[in-house]
């Protein structure tokens, strides 16, 4: 079996796609899911992320089984997210974070039965961006009207701060709450030293 994590291209868009109709909300059945979904992400919306944002995507026989999509400290001040902060309930003083280089993880999405992908992917594209500058991440999951756990462990293995809630609306779902957090450089570092999947994640099998 092989596997890799490469950048994504324009032609990957499809498969995020795909990805996207298997993780829908709709296929989502009671309070709380640990398999995620996504939401409101178009084809067109996808080949603009591929253009502007990193992209990475993991393949295991050469068919897609994942992507995450990460913005630098521009795309995350010029998105909708960031415009809408002080519509926000902030645990935190946010002046403590406006004033740093920032990036926000916009999504991460896998197929079943990927964990150590998901791992090494998201700890590739984060490590990528801190490396060339940004101090702190921002990323959201949502809480209501279903608890989407998918990405918590991660933001818990390196100590991300839940630093407050946003409402957000989106097409054919409605009203979405979500919880807001934060991933410092340092702590995230700190902590992906300490984890015991760390040799597998820098491994030679990561491209």
């Amino acid at each position: 079996m092989s596997k890799q994590i490469r950048k994504a291209n324009i032609e990957d868009a499809n498969a995020f796609i795909d990805i996207k109709s298997t993780l829908s909300f709709k296929h989502v059945n009671g309070s709380t899911t640990t398999g995620g979904f996504l939401l409101g992400t178009d084809l067109k919306t996808y080949q603009q992320y591929i253009r502007e944002a990193s992209c990475l995507v993991a393949e295991v026989n050469e068919i897609v089984v994942g992507f995450g999509i990460l913005f630098n400290d521009d795309l995350l001040r010029n998105s909708t997210m960031w415009k809408r902060r002080s519509k926000a309930t902030w645990f935190v003083d946010l002046q403590n974070y406006e004033n740093q280089v920032l990036c926000y993880f916009e999504q991460l999405a896998f197929l079943p039965g990927h964990r150590s992908l998901v791992l090494s992917l998201a700890y590739k594209l984060v490590n990528e961006m801190f490396m060339t500058g940004a101090q702190t991440l921002v990323t959201t999951t949502v809480r209501e009207p279903i608890v989407n756990l998918a990405a918590i462990p991660f933001i818990r293995a390196v100590k991300g701060i839940h630093a407050g809630l946003i409402d957000e609306e989106y097409a054919f779902i409605g009203h979405i709450k979500s919880d807001i957090y934060l991933i410092e450089s340092e702590k995230f570092y700190d902590q992906t030293r300490r984890h015991p999947l760390m040799p597998r994640i820098a491994s030679n099998l990561i491209n």
